[in-house]
């Protein structure tokens, strides 16, 4: 929630906020590759996903005072990417 308060200049001139820019880069390719692929499942989790993300920036000034419904979307989210790279995993092996 820091990151949205913060000049873009002060958060390109940090080591951290850039590989956290990175990592989210990352993951809304994630979220694209799981809209285009061919597995319903996963079509259905980046829409999830897509869904969490967008009403936690909407509601963000909200969320501030609630954090314990960021740690509910964040663990969401988590839940889903683990059980698609258990499918991903369980598909390569067999």
């Amino acid at each position: 929630m820091e990151i949205t308060e913060k000049n873009p200049e002060e958060l390109i001139n940090s080591k951290f906020y850039r590989f956290i820019l990175t990592l989210s880069g990352l993951y809304i390719l994630v979220i694209i590759l799981l809209l285009f692929s061919g597995n319903d499942r996963f079509r259905i989790y980046a829409v999830v996903i897509m869904c969490i993300s967008f009403s936690g920036w909407v509601f963000r000034s909200k969320l501030k005072k609630h954090t314990y419904i960021l740690t509910a979307e964040s663990t969401i989210s988590l839940i889903l990417l683990i059980d698609i790279v258990r499918i991903i995993i369980g598909k390569i092996l067999i």
